[in-house]
């Protein structure tokens, strides 16, 4: 009987911890849908950029940290490495839109050394805005 308890105890626990997990997940997800299309408060987008951030999906923190006005969290996580270059190239346009709305020398000249490879000897070659080419001559 204790050992049927004890298996019990460890069934229901790992129930409330799955059910934990779904609802937090849940409420994120009514989070972004709530705040997609409409004006949300920055804390509200550094919510979900927080969210992001910790599943390891930099293109999406760093567009949510952007939409909070947090430009050098945003413009960090833009530029980090992502998992296919079409992604990376979305990433390179929106860092692009944030040094422009960040209005910063600083951050504005930390893109042109990402796009020009100087951190990692791998010029960035991309479309930006279907006008320009950044190129490593």
């Amino acid at each position: 009987m204790a050992k049927w308890n004890y298996t019990l105890n460890l069934l229901v626990k790992k129930c409330l911890l799955y059910y934990l997990l779904l609802y937090t997940i849940e409420n994120i997800s009514k989070l972004i849908v709530n705040i997609q299309g409409q004006e949300a408060n920055p804390e509200e987008y550094e919510s979900v950029a927080l969210y992001f951030e910790g599943e390891n999906n930099h293109y999406l923190a760093g567009k949510y940290y952007m939409l909070a006005s947090s430009y050098q969290e945003a413009l960090r996580h833009l530029i980090k490495k992502h998992p296919s270059s079409d992604i990376e190239a979305k990433s390179i346009d929106l860092a692009v839109d944030c040094i422009g709305k960040a209005n910063n020398e600083t951050l504005t000249n930390v893109l042109i050394e990402y796009l020009m490879g100087d951190h990692d000897e791998m010029p960035k070659v991309f479309k930006i805005n279907s006008q320009y080419i950044f190129i490593k001559i």
